[in-house]
């Protein structure tokens, strides 16, 4: 595994450094070229916008509806109706996620001092059982429920 993660490391230095090189040139030769990255809606050729991967890596199915969907998402780009999903989504997805460790650490101590359990581990141990429980019930319910249509 070792092995493999360095070939991927110096494939990605050896592309990297590459398509730096030819970026310097490309800038050099134009003046009018901004340094900043932004999508290029001539380029001709696929291969420019899929990162180098080892041949053979992928299934060329995958690999081909990758490129259609990566080619759309590029084409319909950031406009502010993703951002606000992106938000919602992301960050609202993010805070819930980091609550329930903060909200359990916060309310442990008194609910240990009021109500006197035998045993106050098993009280963090419940909420994150029930929250296990709850994310397969409703992940599993909504694939019943919605997947056939």
């Amino acid at each position: 595994m070792a092995d493999v993660i360095e070939n991927v490391e110096v494939l990605l230095a050896v592309s990297l450094s590459d398509s730096m090189d030819q970026k310097i040139n490309d800038d050099s030769k134009d003046p009018d070229v901004h340094s900043s990255p932004s999508i290029n809606h001539e380029l001709t050729n696929e291969e420019e916008l899929v990162p180098t991967l080892l041949k053979g890596a992928l299934d060329p199915v995958y690999e081909g509806k990758a490129r259609v969907l990566n080619t759309a998402i590029q084409e319909i780009g950031m406009g502010r109706y993703q951002w606000q999903l992106f938000i919602v989504v992301g960050g609202f997805g993010w805070a819930s996620d980091n609550l329930w460790p903060i909200v359990t650490s916060l309310i442990l101590t008194p609910v240990t001092n009021e109500f006197i359990p035998s045993k106050p581990p098993l009280l963090s141990l419940s909420q994150n059982i029930g929250l296990l429980v709850g994310a397969m019930f409703w992940g599993f319910g909504c694939m019943v429920q919605y997947h056939s249509r």
